[in-house]
């Protein structure tokens, strides 16, 4: 077998395993008897933050399922049938991170004096840009798009880390966009504010 794996009948087992070993990967359902995915993520993240958490969902507790990505707690959600190849590629990819994670130093983590790439806003209005310029200080150089024909231009131009994006409106534009940026700057992390 490629990898061992423990399996738990409840939360409160998986969390007893996650106290013992070092457990590079969780998977958890989000539907299970006595505590939800979501709750078994969060507490074993306090246990082991450096393990990559997975939820699988059946159904479209979005509220929560959102609140988890954005607080840390989930690194995918694949929602029920998966496909098999999907999900393979997926743990594989957590794996090599979880491992990547628990081995290195636990050195502390410091933001670098100067960020080489770039952030670009897209955003219809200033107000983002504005707010991330303020916290950032001289540490990012910021880059401002008010659609996305300003921002395809910058991107051919400027090596961008970060897109932040705020949607207000016509978010099947956006989709497509972001479907071609991963396609063609799969680098790039993208934040949506909506």
């Amino acid at each position: 077998s490629k990898y061992h794996v423990l399996t738990a009948a409840n939360g409160e087992e998986a969390l007893e395993f996650v106290r013992k070993f070092k457990i590079p990967v969780i998977v958890s359902d989000q539907r299970m008897p006595g505590m939800l995915g979501v709750e078994l993520l969060r507490r074993a993240r306090e246990l082991t933050p450096d393990s990559v958490r997975i939820l699988l969902t059946g159904y479209s507790d979005l509220a929560s399922i959102v609140g988890s990505i954005n607080d840390g707690e989930v690194y995918r959600f694949i929602s029920k049938p998966w496909d098999n190849q999907e999900l393979q590629q997926v743990i594989a990819e957590a794996v090599a991170i979880g491992n990547r994670m628990l081995e290195r130093q636990h050195g502390q983590l410091s933001l670098p004096a100067k960020v080489d790439a770039a952030v670009l806003v897209l955003d219809e209005r200033r107000d983002v840009h504005g707010a991330l310029a303020r916290m950032a200080g001289n540490s990012l150089e910021l880059l401002y798009a008010k659609n996305i024909q300003e921002a395809l231009t910058l991107l051919e131009s400027k090596e961008v880390a970060v897109l932040v994006a705020d949607i207000d409106m016509e978010a099947e534009n956006y989709l497509v966009f972001f479907n071609l940026l991963k396609n063609k700057y799969p680098q790039i992390l993208v934040v949506v504010l909506t």
